[in-house]
């Protein structure tokens, strides 16, 4: 079995294949490992792959329904605990 990191224009892993054959062709590249992931970028001069920099997405504010249910649980939590004789 031959396992593969496919490349874009950008040198950046777009798909890791696993092949019976072997590939000849500049943007597939041979992989030992599988720490190589998609998004990984490979370095050519020195046959490296570097791993790819996760940026945190967008965060979502919650609806008001949602908060107002967070609130509630939050709120019952605390009852429970204080009828339990805790401290909060």
């Amino acid at each position: 079995m031959f396992n593969y990191a496919q490349l874009n224009e950008k040198d950046i892993v777009i798909g890791i294949s696993h092949l019976k054959g072997e590939v000849h062709a500049d943007n597939m590249i041979l992989i030992n490992d599988f720490e190589v992931v998609i998004g990984s970028i490979y370095n050519r001069s020195t046959r490296e792959f570097t791993p790819p920099i996760l940026q945190p997405g967008p965060m979502e504010t919650p609806s008001i329904e949602e908060q107002i249910l967070a609130e509630a649980q939050y709120q019952t939590a605390l009852l429970e605990v204080n009828t339990l004789g805790g401290n909060v």
